[in-house]
């Protein structure tokens, strides 16, 4: 799998983010990290970086005073934003902000309201606090980790190297275990027809059900057995009448036309 090559764009410089270029440069399935600034005369810049790039990071710093990315009054990135999700897809690209008072997801909500944009065109928005900026380090996050910044970096490398969250213990069970329909053995539909059949097929249909059920006869099976009970029952009673002239016993007398026969 090759290696990826990711760039970083922004109008800070280098020294801002730090942090976070040393932090992908220590991820062993990262090549390169390519460092680009947008100024207003860098359109070249920024195409080459672009170009050169297989995942992008729109990083901002509350440094500046303002959350001004896209959708607001002298926003910084309108244009950019959207020619990296042009060119490389919208889950390719991502924005992060750091030094911020508050990096909650209510505060990260809000700022997504207010600036719509981030959320159409980047996969994901990424909030760090000053606080969390102080006891950063670039050991890879452990995937137990309950730090709110170690899960944002788990996450972050799950976009970039594009892998899929793994499902929760919970979920997987619930997976794994059938609902209570199907564990009891032999239950189903009724089966019903649209088709109009032949006539008198159509009821036949709309009543049957499945005999899958251990020991439970159909409707169908029920009245069949019932005039075989019946037919047999009446042979039963009424012997045939070579039957009967086979009962008599030897010497016996009977009455034929008024005549006594031994």
């Amino acid at each position: 799998m090759t290696n990826k090559v990711i760039g970083i764009f922004s109008r800070e410089s280098d020294d801002t983010y730090k942090w976070l270029s040393d932090y992908l440069q220590s991820l062993p399935r990262v090549r390169e990290v390519n460092k680009i600034y947008i100024g207003n005369n860098s359109s070249q810049m920024f195409n080459e970086g672009l170009h050169s790039s297989h995942f992008a990071i729109l990083y901002h710093s509350k440094n500046r005073g303002r959350i001004n990315i896209t959708d607001v009054t002298d926003s910084l990135y309108d244009k950019e934003l959207e020619k990296l999700s042009n060119k490389l897809g919208k889950k390719r690209v991502i924005v992060v902000v750091d030094n911020l008072e508050d990096s909650s997801n209510a505060k990260k909500t809000l700022i997504l309201e207010k600036q719509p944009t981030i959320a159409r065109l980047a996969t994901e928005l990424f909030l760090f606090s000053t606080e969390e900026m102080a006891t950063f380090d670039k050991e890879s996050p452990s995937q137990h980790s309950s730090s709110p910044r170690a899960q944002k970096l788990l996450n972050m490398e799950e976009i970039i190297f594009g892998k899929a969250p793994k499902m929760s213990t919970k979920h997987k069970n619930n997976m794994d275990t059938p609902k209570h329909s199907k564990k009891v053995k032999g239950r189903s539909k009724k089966k019903t027809s649209m088709v109009t059949p032949k006539h008198g097929e159509e009821v036949k249909r709309d009543t049957e059900e499945d005999t899958d059920r251990v020991g439970v006869p159909s409707a169908s099976d029920v009245s069949k057995a019932s005039k075989m009970s019946t037919k047999h029952k009446n042979n039963m009673d009424t012997p045939k009448h070579s039957k009967k002239i086979k009962g008599k016993t030897k010497g016996s007398k009977s009455t034929f036309c008024g005549c006594t026969i031994s």
